[in-house]
């Protein structure tokens, strides 16, 4: 593999977004049903949290004290744990689908559940991510967003090249540090898109939820190669050479080669075979055939039909001449 980077990946904001929205609207129903339970997954669980926080104090008329209130707070960060396991597990689906459609594969609503084998990778550089943007944060907020956009591709990373965390984390660092700006700008506009769904009270975010995914699997397919993958662009873009090779030194099990993607040419386009024609027999060298005297004889070989007079088969070449 070839870890020598030739062209760091440039920023294509329009580009990337609109056919992030393309690949959400070619399925649009079964993004819209995961985005559905991705929100059963992380809501119901804090919406019962929250009721448990208010029934549990007027059932008992405020009595139990101390112990009452230590219970519902152990209860609240159990709870809060739960969510987090089943979110990240939820997620990691979403991202196997998103590449699933990427690369032209069919994709249901089981995807969502198809992530349990790199699971604990993406658990823990979810946490890991999550701790260095909000530390980023309390450095003057903006350390954070530097961070976010760092590590963009980190989860990805792990989904798909099935990386380690450590791997991930610098792979993405490399591959975002040319134009370590844009792509910062790049994940906080993806992310208030993503968003954008609360406004409609919350049910927009069936529509918009998907775009977070769907928006990353197209940058990091233009910025990593995925083989087989697909264009969703409105108007076909002429190929670019901007995809970055792995950093320096990276090597990774079952890592493919990188290679940025590009739209094929049209030589490219697969055309059906001509027709198949019976082959045509061949006069073997040194064979000398008569003109039918109108008997034939059979070939005992290939069962060609020959002239009877014929020494040689003009299909396999044996001779005829009885010795």
């Amino acid at each position: 593999m070839d870890n020598t980077i030739h062209a760091l990946p440039k920023v294509r904001f329009g580009e990337w977004i609109s056919e992030g929205w393309n690949m959400f609207a070619e399925q649009w129903k079964v993004w819209v049903v995961n985005a559905l339970v991705l929100s059963i997954v992380t809501t119901v669980p804090l919406l019962g949290l929250y009721i448990l926080m208010l029934v549990v104090p007027a059932v008992t008329g405020g009595r139990g004290g101390a112990g009452l209130g230590a219970t519902i707070l152990a209860l609240l960060f159990l709870g809060g744990i739960a969510i987090a396991l089943l979110a990240s597990y939820v997620s990691a689906g979403m991202y196997r689908t998103a590449f699933k459609q990427l690369r032209g594969e069919p994709i249901s609503t089981i995807d969502l559940f198809s992530g349990g084998d790199r699971w604990p990778a993406f658990l823990g550089a979810s946490i890991l991510v999550t701790v260095l943007v909000l530390i980023g944060t309390l450095l003057c907020v903006l350390p954070g967003f530097i961070v976010g956009g760092a590590l963009y591709f980190t989860l990805p990373l792990i989904v798909e090249r099935r990386l380690s965390v450590g791997e991930a984390i610098q792979a993405s660092r490399d591959a975002t540090r040319g134009e370590l700006f844009m792509f910062v700008l790049f994940a906080l506009v993806v992310s208030l898109i993503a968003q954008a769904g609360t406004y409609l009270c919350y049910v927009g975010l069936l529509a918009t939820m998907p775009l977070h995914y769907t928006i990353a699997a197209i940058a990091f397919r233009d910025c990593f190669g995925v083989p087989g993958a697909r264009s969703f662009a409105s108007k076909l873009a002429p190929p670019h050479a901007y995809g970055a090779p792995p950093p320096s030194g990276f090597q990774a099990a079952g890592a493919q080669q990188w290679s940025g993607y590009a739209p094929p040419p049209p030589s490219a386009v697969y055309q059906p075979p001509p027709p198949a024609t019976a082959p045509q027999p061949q006069t073997p060298t040194g064979a000398v055939l008569q003109a039918p005297t109108g008997e034939i004889t059979t070939c005992p070989d290939c069962n060609a039909e020959l002239p009877a007079s014929a020494r040689f088969c003009a299909r396999c070449g044996r001779s005829l001449i009885q010795s």
